[in-house]
């Protein structure tokens, strides 16, 4: 039996968590561009694995990737819904203190919404 070499494993291991690092950050940029799930496989296969390897290395690379996504949005998403809970509370709160005209805008509510409409929420494909 040959005796194992540890500085070997651990350059190894040190090499594949790069590699895996590398295509999670691929990943980002492809979801990033609103390519999804199917675009992280089509990469994968071109950095030479073949389609059922692409297939089952992809979920954890997606979810990663779409983690990783996630957060960096996360601000903008919040500011939406704030949008929309103003342009809802505040006709509300004007009624409630006892308005009787009560000129409510829907530009708060619109923008709320096109702004979650325009993040990025990629979906998994169903393998």
């Amino acid at each position: 039996m040959k005796p194992l070499n540890i500085e070997n494993l651990a350059d190894e291991a040190v090499s594949e968590y790069d590699k895996l690092e590398e295509f999670i950050s691929h990943a980002e940029v492809i979801l990033g561009k609103r390519r999804g799930h199917l675009g992280v496989i089509n990469y994968l296969v071109s950095e030479g694995l073949s389609h059922k390897l692409a297939k089952e290395m992809s979920l954890p690379i997606f979810d990663q990737a779409k983690k990783r996504i996630m957060k960096k949005q996360r601000l903008i998403r919040y500011f939406g819904f704030f949008l929309i809970f103003i342009g809802i509370a505040t006709p509300l709160a004007l009624i409630a203190l006892g308005g009787r005209i009560v000129v409510a805008s829907a530009a708060p509510v619109l923008g709320g919404m096109f702004i979650l409409n325009r993040t990025i929420n990629p979906k998994k494909l169903p393998l």
